[in-house]
């Protein structure tokens, strides 16, 4: 669909000043937000032309216009311009990250807490994507006669611990061959290609000491398996009560649908690299068709690692949204980085 300059600019002033107000848009505001430089009948032309043709609605006779949520695609595809965020919001968010420390973990939780306090949407974050992820590290840390801790790090910083009880005394002996063999047969291996086979290869190759490893063999492939799997952190779900957009039962599902973990994931990773804008149906998701998804995505070690996101109702303020997202994504990359660097 192609609009012309006129009509882009009143649909532009409707979205934002819906945005802004929440309550639909009359003529008279449209005028005045385009300098008086039209008149208020050519602008009620133009905003009849524009609900004839879906991107504009009105929710009762005697209202002003709303925009669809093909009134909002448009806007976002044709006329968006972002709001940049000021030094003071910058330095701001600097330190919140700054406080996570050198946990990648935590540093995603708190990117979500922070962003979720920032926009007063649903923030959600993936762990690092297990593809081209190794072993880094692992560890196996007697803390008991017969019970031991197995550490294991990821290179993409993710670390995982399980405990590991045996039916025999973790003597200095039997600690150096748990070491030897997971630093034979498990360090520097793709994480992706721990599984049950290949730990049951490793305890056939053993023979007779089988019944040695095959606590450290099992606890690694536990350890090993979480790691793979995506993980999703979220925040701010409560934000949607205060949004008058979301009925009470509207919130719930959605804040439903954010705790299945699974599902999250699974539609973060059906969007690009780059930001990336769902808008309600778009998203196909039931429990998101009176929502937008804004996502953005984050790289480590030069690869496309996890996914950043915002939910929240369709009408919210995208060029602010996706200001944000972006520069928690590039700092998210930039710290990552540098902790992986220091480790």
């Amino acid at each position: 669909m192609t609009l012309g300059e006129r009509k882009l600019r009143v649909l532009a002033a409707v979205v934002e000043a819906y945005i802004r107000t929440g309550e639909p848009v009359g003529s008279k505001m449209i005028r005045e937000l385009m300098g008086n430089t039209v008149s208020s009948a050519t602008i009620r032309n133009e905003m009849a032309d524009l609900a004839e043709r879906g991107l504009l609605d009105q929710p009762h006779t005697s209202a002003g216009r709303v925009p669809t949520d093909r009134g909002y695609r448009m806007y976002l595809t044709s006329r968006m311009e972002k709001t940049p965020l000021s030094r003071e919001d910058r330095v701001s968010i600097d330190a919140m990250l700054t406080e996570a420390g050198d946990d990648p973990e935590h540093l995603l939780e708190r990117a979500v807490q922070a962003l979720a306090y920032l926009t007063g949407c649903v923030a959600v974050v993936t762990t690092p994507s297990a593809a081209d992820t190794t072993v880094r590290s692992i560890q196996i840390v007697p803390v008991g006669r017969r019970t031991a801790v197995v550490v294991l790090m990821a290179s993409s910083g993710i670390l995982k611990t399980k405990v590991c009880r045996c039916g025999f005394d973790l003597t200095t002996d039997v600690m150096r061959v748990m070491a030897r063999l997971a630093s034979e047969r498990i360090l520097n291996q793709p994480i992706e290609s721990i599984t049950v086979a290949y730990m049951q290869s490793i305890a056939a190759s053993i023979g007779e000491f089988v019944f040695l490893v095959a606590p450290i063999l099992l606890a690694s492939l536990e350890a090993a398996q979480e790691t793979a799997r995506t993980g999703v952190f979220a925040a701010g779900q409560g934000n949607l009560l205060q949004r008058p957009e979301y009925s009470d039962a509207g919130a719930r599902r959605v804040m439903e649908f954010v705790e299945r973990t699974e599902d999250v994931a699974a539609l973060l990773a059906r969007t690009r690299s780059g930001v990336n804008i769902l808008i309600g149906p778009e998203s196909g998701c039931m429990e998101l068709m009176t929502s937008s998804v804004v996502t953005a995505g984050y790289n480590l070690n030069g690869a496309d690692s996890g996914r950043l996101a915002l939910i929240g109702p369709t009408r919210m303020d995208y060029p602010v949204v996706i200001s944000y997202l972006e520069y928690f994504a590039e700092r998210l990359e930039a710290i990552l980085a540098e902790t992986l660097r220091s480790d």
